[in-house]
């Protein structure tokens, strides 16, 4: 796994606007379509697809890193941190959120 995160000696720094709101907005749209993905297939009668167990991975994959990285803004790799969107977006572009545009658009919005 690649870290993109600081090290852990460094002393925390939040990240500032518009990058805050970019990571928090990319979050809240992998989540709500993560659940989306699960509910659809809520059903008993049907199991979840594995295109979609792969594409909730892939989401989380996507943005675990953020929590800590927000919190800890000025070690924060982000080359790392937008090849991690964009890996999603290439992958499910016609299937889901584009993560990297969410923070692209949310960083240009000024937050």
């Amino acid at each position: 796994m690649t870290e993109i995160t600081r090290r852990r000696d460094d002393p925390k720094v939040m990240a500032p606007e518009p990058y805050l709101s970019a990571c928090l907005t990319v979050m809240f749209h992998a989540m709500i379509h993560a659940r989306s993905l699960g509910w659809r297939n809520a059903d008993p009668a049907n199991e979840m697809s594995r295109e979609s167990n792969e594409h909730i991975a892939d989401l989380m994959d996507a943005v675990h890193n953020l929590p800590s990285l927000v919190q800890h803004w000025g070690g924060c790799n982000q080359d790392k941190l937008r090849n991690f969107l964009i890996a999603h977006d290439e992958k499910w572009q016609m299937k889901g959120p584009l993560l990297l545009k969410l923070y692209d658009d949310t960083v240009a919005a000024g937050g």
